[in-house]
């Protein structure tokens, strides 16, 4: 997707049975110049599909000022095959918006959530008025994997989060179909934003710090239907969800562990002898009971345990097992480790559970240079491997190309 000094975002590829891949796209239009006025190619999604540039009048209702998609690929040649703009006519001061992650269901419907300001949007099916001090409306939307178009009416949610777009990239969409539930887990810390379902706000009883990190589960047919937990005590982040055919929930993330703030899961507490910012995942069933929770053991420097930049990214679930992709550099669990010279900085890491016990059963590392490197993508191919991406600062590899579980590596 072209488009030079435009911000662009995508929110989890999905795949169909027949051959198409769809993703939810946020972007930023420019004027057709930089800041030292030369020119910029447009936002582009596909062959002749571009968005035109700005003119730069706010006031004017513009294809330009539209940021929010939903495209399809097939995925042969990567060919475009339809596009479909969340928004209709706006301009600069009706143009934000909010949007998560796909969701594609056995028969090839497409899921999501999706924030919208004043205007008709949804191809001229939906007429959205704010209230007064509303910032947007947030809406359950559903789409036809063939055609695009729209399925039912979009269901507003009692969902309020405020000053759109700095969450966006904290907060992950989950749809269980076999209990048609809906899960959204969001954090944010130390930022002028608030989260609330059904009137509840979210990050009240956390009053160490301004922060949040929840789990809403919810019943679209019954919005009363809904439970909730979030972290209280001192911080936590939540960067992975999934869910097991069981329909058991696994999250993942970072939890910050301080001897004045102990730190709760709803009513779990997350007992530890060790503080600082600790990795972790966490089992829970469908109704929201922990089943266990896991954090590293012990640290091999005890310069690692005040480290930061620890943090987990995304959870895969493979049969029998669960996969953490994070990044590490001197960090025990259980009976394994991963050991790194004192000063070098993080490097791409994948721990695997015992599903039922929470057991570590795996640890497979990349040596990378001295600086920081860490998986942010991890799933299960249908031979029982795992596929990982991530990012990296230098170069990965350096001590061994061969790794001792057949992981296929695309950074």
């Amino acid at each position: 997707m072209g488009g030079e000094n435009a911000s662009k975002a995508a929110y989890k590829l999905v795949l169909d049975n027949n051959g198409g891949l769809y993703v939810g796209i946020r972007t930023n239009n420019t004027v057709g110049t930089d800041y030292g006025g030369n020119p910029v190619p447009p936002v582009c999604f596909g062959e002749n599909n571009c968005l035109p540039h700005l003119t730069g009048d706010m006031q004017e209702y513009q294809e330009g000022y539209k940021n929010m998609f939903l495209l399809k690929y097939d995925t042969d040649n990567g060919n475009l095959i339809w596009r479909k703009d969340y928004q209709g006519d706006i301009n600069y001061y009706n143009g934000r918006g909010f949007i998560t992650d796909l969701q594609i269901d056995s028969n090839n419907i497409l899921h999501t959530i999706i924030g919208l300001q004043d205007g008709v949007h949804l191809n001229g099916t939906l007429t959205v008025t704010l209230d007064e001090d509303e910032e947007q409306k947030l809406y359950l939307v559903k789409f036809n994997n063939t055609t695009g178009n729209l399925i039912g009416t979009p269901l507003l949610l009692p969902l309020e989060l405020s000053t759109l777009g700095s969450i966006m990239d904290k907060t992950l969409f989950r749809y269980d179909e076999s209990l048609n539930r809906y899960y959204l887990t969001g954090w944010k810390f130390s930022e002028n934003v608030t989260a609330s379902f059904n009137g509840v706000t979210f990050g009240e009883t956390t009053p160490s710090i301004d922060s949040f990190a929840y789990l809403l589960s919810f019943n679209p047919n019954d919005l009363q239907d809904w439970w909730y937990k979030e972290f209280t005590g001192y911080y936590g982040e939540i960067r992975g969800i999934a869910i097991d055919s069981n329909s058991d929930i696994y999250i993942g993330g970072r939890a910050s562990i301080n001897n004045n703030y102990p730190l709760f899961f709803g009513e779990y507490p997350f007992n530890t002898t060790l503080t600082g910012n600790l990795p972790f995942i966490l089992k829970m069933n469908s109704q929201g009971e922990v089943q266990w929770h896991k954090t590293p053991t012990g640290y091999l420097n005890q310069e690692s345990q005040t480290g930061s930049a620890y943090r987990c990214y995304d959870i895969a679930i493979n049969g029998n097992e669960v996969a953490l992709a994070e990044q590490a550099n001197s960090t025990i669990w259980d009976n394994f480790s991963i050991n790194r010279p004192s000063g070098h900085d993080n490097d791409p890491t994948l721990i695997r559970f015992n599903k039922q016990t929470g057991e570590v059963i795996g640890l497979h590392d990349i040596h990378g240079s001295a600086g920081r490197h860490y998986l942010t993508a991890v799933t299960a191919d249908q031979d029982g491997n795992y596929v990982v991406g991530g990012a990296m600062r230098y170069s990965l590899f350096t001590d061994n190309p061969n790794v001792d579980i057949q992981i296929k590596i695309t950074v």
